[in-house]
């Protein structure tokens, strides 16, 4: 998902779409069928209903969800040649798929860091317990060094971030960020290998919507770019 979709909804949206497909193909009226979607939800639920009203004052379903955060300008175009060619609960469902597999990919990356941090928290309880053993540091000591330690960790990943963030949106870490984040051993792979099937599958989206080729492959690698901005943000890297 591009960087202007409401954080709220990326999780939720895979979900949304589907089941907005299918009652969509069920003859259910759009305004009617994206209102049930929030149900009690106080986070999400406000969107569906900002594009609900949209709809039931005339707008189409492209540009109510753009307007409410819900797709992106690209996506916007792709769900508006798919309701014009009468295709959008294939369209729909095609966006859903491949919300879930940028899920997934995320997932995959947060997985990969888990183990270095397991391995740091381990070596920082690990480290003092020579001196433990020997009594040459009692038990509060211990406890005071190895959490002082993560605690300090914690306090510079967190600055760290914050200044990543800062830097990310004034523009000055990107092209950096794009170099190191290709040259990683175990993650630049998989960035490469996700960057090309999320500009093939937007290119499959466009096309199977309707929209001419030209306008489709220019539209896929717009998706690519916004694709390789989400990853390269410190919100998914760091966090």
């Amino acid at each position: 998902m591009g960087c202007d979709v409401k954080p709220q909804i990326r999780k939720v949206r895979a979900d949304w779409l589907t089941q907005l497909a299918t009652m969509e193909a069920a003859g259910l009226p759009l305004a009617r069928a994206v209102a049930t979607l929030g149900g009690d939800d106080k986070r999400a639920g406000p969107t569906a209903q900002a594009v609900a009203r949209a709809l039931e004052s005339g707008k189409t379903l492209a540009d109510a969800g753009r307007r409410a955060g819900l797709f992106t300008a690209e996506e916007a175009k792709i769900v508006r040649a798919g309701q014009d060619s009468g295709r959008l609960g294939e369209t729909l469902r095609r966006l859903a798929e491949r919300d879930e597999a940028t899920r997934r990919l995320r997932s995959r990356l947060k997985a990969r860091f888990m183990m270095p941090a397991a391995v740091v928290t381990i070596a920082v309880f690990a480290a003092p317990l020579p001196e433990l053993v020997s009594g040459a540091l009692g038990p509060g000591g211990y406890l005071i060094r190895t959490l002082g330690t993560l605690c300090g960790l914690v306090g510079a990943i967190a600055v760290a971030r914050w200044l990543l963030m800062a830097l990310w949106w004034a523009g000055g870490t990107r092209q950096l960020m794009s170099t190191v984040r290709l040259a990683l051993p175990l993650l630049g792979p998989l960035h490469q290998r996700q960057e090309v099937t999320q500009a093939l599958h937007t290119l499959y989206l466009s096309e199977a919507s309707g929209i001419p080729l030209l306008e489709s492959l220019a539209g896929a690698a717009k998706r690519s770019e916004e694709h390789t901005s989400e990853l390269q943000s410190p919100c998914n890297l760091v966090c």
